[in-house]
């Protein structure tokens, strides 16, 4: 089948470029629809021969999952609340029962809400301090526009008001009448937090505040014990917290501390002192108490002191301690600290490399903690954990049919960059395989994003045939704290592309794969570092999924009407400045495409997906047709009715995953 091939129009860029197919933006021309709707019946063509290989992917994974079953509950209020799935329905259903009662109340059936619509995306639920009102916000586009729906749950079949067309957080006042919700700006910025009152006009509704610094997004927050309400402003540096009392939400809002170029904090609230996690003069956070009366710096105890060998991340107050999430030689741990300071410790873990979390800890008269931990062999489990006398207690671990953990290895690696860095590598196989062996390396390495090892069902399909599976902890990420960050970004950026490389040739230099084996995935800022590092070394890999790709960087940073345009300039540089221009062209993807041979490739995306738009993906993959020089597949898959996220429902998640698969195994000749 001969693929699709895009129009080619000359636009002229404002910086003296030829773009052929710029014309793909224009979403509302019928012939942008055509083409996308062309390379989908492509895509389609050319994998038709793995329709029966997908079923059979799709049939395992579902076979090890638990359809029906329940998330490990969480107290609040005198009700244990907690998730519920059932076993062919795609989405879940969120209960609650009287504490140590067995009659169970439905608040929301996710697949009641979804049943009209092709999309589905739950953003955020709110309960009211009295527990009598559900506030939940709900996405049928994928467009992340929301529509915020409020119910009374004493009679919960009955909807009180829905209000469209909004963010998607929303939070109770202490008073359980009002609450703040977030509206966007015509770029999609969440930019103010308006007050409503439960069954009043919207035309009553009270400005809180509205952002004007295009670079910030804001949201409401309450603390954790219901004495102040937040409105937290928030660029990819910088950071800004204003509060009022939860109970009186209409008083004036009062500012913590003024924003300040490259200063962050998080702010909560304990027996009439602010907590506040800071990286003012401390690169990687230090956490101080303060009178909420007098905040001057004069007046900060410190209770926990910057380390530059150690990174603050989050931290829960509870009782008697406060639990503070820190990273350790890269990886995530939880120290335990008495506000007597009389304890000090770290909660045990034995994998080599795991994720470790705080959980929902909703209590503030608790000194047991609830706390998740994962690894790559570890399926998903939540503990609570005693404060006082270190007694753990498994709730829940997630069920995975006819799995084995002592079948398959961990291992954390350590790769050389260019610059002398050791970058980890987070790895799994299965005990028995065979080297060298089929390699899936997938990687981020943006924005202080941290990808720590997890266990996926979905992933034993790949390691029950012989797979590798590897995650590279690249510099861009905060796993290392922000200085890893700081040297993965702006003018460093080429540091992640790099350091992805020399992940890559560990493990074919130490044999784990080959460069015919080796298969790499990234999505979204992720994408960017696959087009970059496909430009640079296509001979490494041997194929590349790319999920919503962030690839048109240049043309897409020069244009200040897109949605995340501006304040992605602290990331990326402002390619308005020469300098910054240079270098991100150097390694924008669509514009370094080279007519050499590259990897198969599949790339997705979303057509209501404000993110990273669909035209990324399609003139990427428009541009690849015409230069490279081999005949290797590529494919591009837009999902037509979702967005940045892909598809919603469990089931149809699996599906995209079993066609993902079987597209590495055509690849691969397995």
């Amino acid at each position: 089948m001969i693929p699709p091939k895009a129009q080619q129009i000359p636009y002229h860029t404002e910086d003296g470029r030829v773009d052929l197919y710029h014309w793909l933006r224009e979403k509302e021309n019928p012939e942008v629809l055509t083409y996308l709707k062309a390379e989908n019946e492509y895509t389609k063509a050319m994998l038709e021969g793995t329709d029966a290989m997908q079923e059979k992917l799709f049939q395992e994974m579902r076979k090890r999952i638990k359809e029906t079953d329940s998330s490990a509950p969480w107290t609040m209020s005198g009700y244990d609340y907690y998730f519920r799935t059932t076993e062919a329905l795609q989405y879940r259903i969120f209960c609650r029962k009287p504490h140590g009662s067995l009659i169970e109340e439905i608040l929301l059936d996710e697949n009641e809400v979804a049943k009209h619509h092709s999309y589905f995306h739950l953003g955020s639920y709110a309960l009211s301090v009295d527990q009598h009102f559900l506030a939940y916000t709900v996405d049928t586009q994928g467009d992340e526009f929301y529509a915020l729906v409020i119910k009374d749950l004493r009679t919960p079949t009955l909807v009180l008001e829905t209000l469209q067309g909004v963010g998607d957080d929303v939070v109770f006042a202490a008073d359980s009448q009002h609450f703040w919700y977030v509206r966007l700006d015509a770029a999609h910025r969440p930019y103010q937090i308006w007050q409503h009152k439960l069954q009043t006009p919207t035309a009553q509704d009270l400005l809180i505040y509205h952002e004007t610094d295009e670079r910030f997004f804001i949201a409401p927050q309450r603390t954790k014990d219901n004495a102040l309400l937040l409105v937290e402003s928030h660029s990819k540096l910088s950071s800004e917290i204003h509060y009022t009392c939860a109970d009186k939400p209409s008083l004036p809002l009062h500012c913590v501390f003024p924003r300040s170029p490259h200063i962050e904090y998080a702010v909560e609230h304990h027996a009439g002192d602010l907590i506040i996690r800071t990286n003012d003069q401390a690169e990687n956070f230090q956490i101080i108490r303060v009178p909420m009366h007098d905040l001057a710096k004069k007046n900060w105890r410190t209770l926990i002191a910057h380390d530059p060998h150690i990174a603050i991340e989050d931290f829960e107050v509870m009782q008697d301690f406060i639990v503070v999430h820190e990273r350790r030689n890269g990886l995530p741990a939880l120290h335990v600290l008495s506000f007597d300071e009389k304890t000090d410790y770290l909660i045990e873990v034995n994998d080599p490399t795991y994720s470790l979390e705080l959980g929902d800890n909703w209590l503030t008269h608790s000194n047991v903690l609830r706390y998740e931990y994962g690894s790559m062999t570890t399926p998903h489990t939540v503990f609570d954990f005693d404060l006082t006398t270190k007694e753990r207690t498994l709730i829940k671990q997630t069920h995975v049919a006819h799995y084995h953990a002592n079948d398959y290895v961990s291992e954390r690696l350590f790769a050389t960059a260019a610059d002398g860095t050791r970058i980890p590598m987070s790895i799994v196989y299965k005990k028995t395989n065979k080297t060298p062996a089929p390699l899936f390396l997938t990687a981020y390495g943006a924005y202080g994003s941290i990808e720590d090892a997890w266990f996926s069902n979905a992933r034993l399909s790949l390691l029950e045939r012989g797979f590798v599976f590897a995650i590279a902890h690249i510099r861009g990420g905060g796993e290392f704290g922000k200085p890893w960050h700081e040297e993965g970004r702006l003018f460093k950026k080429q540091n992640s592309f790099t350091d992805f490389i020399a992940c890559a040739e560990h493990l074919i230099q130490h044999g784990f794969t080959s460069p015919t084996q080796l298969v790499i995935n990234g999505g979204s800022a992720g994408g960017l570092l696959m087009g970059a590092v496909l430009n640079l070394r296509p001979d490494l890999f041997a194929a590349c999924i790319a999920h919503v790709p962030f690839v048109d960087v240049l043309n897409t940073l020069q244009d200040p009407s897109l949605p995340l345009s501006i304040t992605e300039y602290e990331e990326w540089g402002n390619p308005h400045q020469a300098e910054a221009h240079a270098y991100i062209a150097a390694y924008s993807p669509y514009d370094n495409i080279k007519a050499h041979a590259y990897p198969a490739l599949l790339v997705t995306a979303g057509l209501t997906d404000w993110r990273v738009p669909y035209w990324e993906a399609a003139k990427w993959v428009a541009k690849l047709r015409t230069v490279k020089t081999d005949d290797h597949l590529l494919l591009l898959k837009t999902d037509l009715e979702a967005g940045h996220y892909g598809l919603s429902g469990r089931y149809s998640a699996l599906r995209e995953v079993a066609l993902e698969y079987a597209f590495i195994f055509r690849v691969l000749n397995l």
